[in-house]
């Protein structure tokens, strides 16, 4: 994510003036919220990890005509101090520009600046979500009777002038396609290539997958196939082979909703089988609070969460409800998490009960609590490796407008 102090202000008063020259259409939005969280993390030494952040999400979309708009989000929090001058950052989140080019054939559309980007695998390899925002140019057409989606981006600059022949850049390259061949059936296929050059060394990551959903009967279902590679220069990093499948289920039931999913990861002890990842953020890809991470739960306690890039590999069962309780949105969801190696194989189990006041239209309260007991096989287990278990009460007053 970039960062900056004094630019997103200067930006957002370009805008503004860009705006009222070429009497532009401007829409101001945000995301406020409000966390507050209580959390036992199973360590005897410590109290429990407790805390009441905010932040605050602005942002300003401008259309200037038809074919060209353009989009700042600015992000100020979470906030250190809570009294007084609050102690704070502002960051650009996102930062771009939209247009359809009228050399075009086809119905497309491009986009250049910060662009926030997200995989087409559930957010299991990298999430704008969790601020995978990479500063590049990409575009989408419809080609074929399907959705096009390919892009090129500079995940990391590093130095501008590297010695002759050492270049240091992160570049990523992305492909998506996808198609609907019938009703409520669709497939699709992508292709991601990263090239690190850090240290003067040539890193090259690959993942190509497959993807599809149907509706059978009035069960919802949608799954992958993944494989990714890992080709690493420095002789202390190990070459990498490894894939993931996943498959889900969603079906209405009553006054409810259910759904399941199953991934399985592949892992071996020296590393060698695990699967790549893009980025460190893989968003919102379960049910669950601790073990996998939901908005509200996306908090200080986030750090034992777990992956389809776990060294060892993963195995994992995840089921949730969704009802209305007294009126309330809730959700039940429980998962159980298995290394696919090692001689350890317990990640751990993890339960998640949360549910939603609506205050006003746009402001609502969520609130919760979770509880995971984790394995031996996580990979926060410490050496030696110790059982440990881990429970949080939390809540969100968030408004979006």
């Amino acid at each position: 994510m970039k960062k900056f102090l004094v630019l997103p202000v200067v930006a957002g008063f370009v805008v503004c003036m860009i705006a009222h020259v070429y009497a532009a259409d401007t829409e101001f939005g945000g995301q406020y919220r409000i966390n507050y969280y209580n959390a036992d993390r199973g360590d005897d030494t410590k109290e429990n990890q407790a805390a009441a952040r905010l932040r605050f999400r602005p942002h300003v979309n401008t259309t200037f005509n038809e074919n060209v708009s353009a989009h700042l989000q600015l992000e100020i929090g979470h906030i250190s101090s809570n009294e007084g001058t609050l102690q704070s950052s502002v960051e650009t989140r996102h930062a771009y520009l939209q247009f359809k080019p009228d050399a075009c054939p086809v119905e497309c559309t491009v986009k250049a600046g910060i662009i926030p980007w997200s995989d087409s695998f559930g957010d299991t390899l990298a999430s704008s979500d969790w601020d995978f925002n990479p500063l590049g140019i990409g575009g989408a057409a419809d080609v074929g009777g399907g959705k096009l989606r390919i892009g090129t981006y500079k995940t990391s600059e590093w130095s501008e002038e590297p010695a002759k022949g050492k270049e240091d850049d992160i570049d990523l390259l992305t492909l998506d396609y996808d198609k609907e061949l019938a009703k409520n059936v669709s497939v699709g296929v992508s292709y991601y290539n990263q090239t690190d050059q850090g240290a003067g060394t040539e890193t090259k990551k690959t993942w190509i997958g497959v993807r599809g959903c149907s509706d059978i009967g009035n069960v919802k279902v949608n799954g992958f196939y993944l494989t990714s590679k890992g080709d690493y220069a420095s002789a202390s990093a190990v070459d990498t082979s490894g894939n993931v499948i996943k498959l889900e289920g969603k079906v209405p039931i009553a006054n409810t909703n259910l759904s399941v999913m199953v991934v399985s990861a592949s892992g071996s002890t020296d590393g060698k089988k695990r699967v790549e990842r893009i980025s460190s953020g893989q968003g919102y890809w379960g049910y669950t609070g601790i073990l996998t991470i939901q908005g509200p739960t996306d908090t200080g306690f986030d750090g034992d969460q777990v992956n389809i890039g776990n060294s060892t590999g993963m195995k994992a069962v995840q089921a949730k409800i969704d009802f209305s309780l007294a009126g309330l949105p809730t959700t039940i969801a429980a998962g159980i998490f298995k290394a696919a190696a090692g001689s350890e194989k317990n990640i751990g189990t993890d339960l998640l009960v949360m549910a939603k006041y609506d205050l006003s239209g746009g402001l609502a309260i969520e609130f919760g609590g979770a509880k995971a007991s984790l394995g031996k096989a996580h990979p926060n287990a410490g050496s030696p490796a110790k059982d440990r278990d881990v429970t949080a009460l939390f809540a969100r007053l968030q408004a979006e407008f």
